[in-house]
């Protein structure tokens, strides 16, 4: 088996992929998985060059192929189409997990799929499982796996002594974090819209000041977006804090006192280690935060309850393993 697990639009990507590998492993244990190189267009964008990008994906040899969190949008054919192709040409299996659809070119991938058909396919939110379900014979109305990675990933512990809050942004200006009266840390109730000329207006951020800790407790600022070229955008704020090791954000995540964050992948590792969160984003895939059962409302911490995620572990193994067993 080969799980797909790279090309990374930013390093959240890494927390669901690393997941499934993870997972992989420990559910079927015997077999022999290794990683499996993404399409290059996903992260890279080769554009009018393409022509140019050596595939490795394409001569990777594997009985079964995971490809792991594909957004089905107008994109998908494009970066995976060529390596499903092959796949199927050459007598062998794929399916489809953590799978995230904006309902864009559904016709176009469903007749796609139809011809080349997944043996397994798993959601990340309710509303991509209603588009897709129909896809194959063995769909599951799943979790992004982001939110499992307490349970799946080996993560690296901190000192206990380290009190720290994790603040990371995009899109839109840090909000003012303060602590109460109890002594707690507290975000603004409302609700933070996106900057419309962010992708200007970022590159004077580190002209504006923010404070490195709120009453001794450190706030630490994980950056997701590792490919900028710039310092001042990846260091624009004190406690920035980057890594090409997904893994490393997560040892960040696993003891963090609150994450207050307008990203989803920042968010559902927090609440994967038990830890709250204040969530202010506004993107469509805020639906995978449905099946975890969790009101979203600006401003509001967040929790998941630790039987919520042992039961959604439990059905994503137990799908893996009886829609995926018997192609290995």
């Amino acid at each position: 088996m080969l799980v797909e697990n790279s090309t990374w639009n930013n390093i959240g990507d890494g927390f669901y992929q690393f997941s499934l590998y993870y997972m992989l492993k420990s559910v079927f244990a015997d077999a022999d998985i290794a990683m499996l190189e993404g399409p290059i267009e996903r992260a890279f964008r080769p554009r009018n060059f393409k022509d140019n990008a050596f595939k490795l994906n394409l001569i990777q040899e594997a009985d079964l192929f995971v490809l792991s969190g594909p957004i089905m949008s107008v994109s998908f054919i494009e970066e995976y189409g060529g390596l499903i192709k092959k796949i199927i040409a050459s007598g062998k299996k794929y399916c489809l997990l953590s799978v995230h659809g904006n309902g864009k070119a559904q016709k176009e991938n469903l007749d796609f799929l139809s011809r080349y058909s997944p043996v397994a396919f798993s959601s990340r939110d309710p509303q991509t499982y209603e588009l897709y379900k129909d896809c194959c014979g063995k769909s599951l109305n799943g979790v992004c796996a982001a939110s499992l990675v307490s349970k799946t990933c080996p993560v690296a512990d901190i000192c206990e002594s380290e009190r720290y809050v994790t603040v990371s942004f995009y899109e839109a200006f840090e909000p003012p974090i303060e602590a109460g009266e109890d002594g707690a840390i507290h975000a603004p109730r409302k609700r933070i819209e996106k900057e419309r000329h962010w992708k200007w207006m970022r590159h004077l951020e580190w002209m504006r000041r923010y404070p490195s800790d709120i009453d001794g407790v450190k706030i630490i600022r994980p950056v997701h977006d590792i490919g900028y070229k710039f310092s001042h955008l990846n260091f624009a704020k004190p406690n920035s804090f980057l890594s090409y090791n997904p893994l490393s954000y997560l040892s960040l995540y696993k003891q963090t006192e609150l994450t207050v964050s307008n990203r989803v992948h920042a968010v559902l590792p927090t609440l994967s280690f038990g830890n709250p969160a204040v969530y202010y984003g506004t993107t469509a895939r805020n639906g995978v935060f449905e099946r975890l059962g969790i009101d979203l409302r600006y401003g509001c911490e967040i929790r998941v309850p630790q039987a919520t995620l042992d039961k959604e572990f439990f059905v994503m193994t137990q799908f893996l393993e009886s829609s995926l067993g018997e192609h290995l």
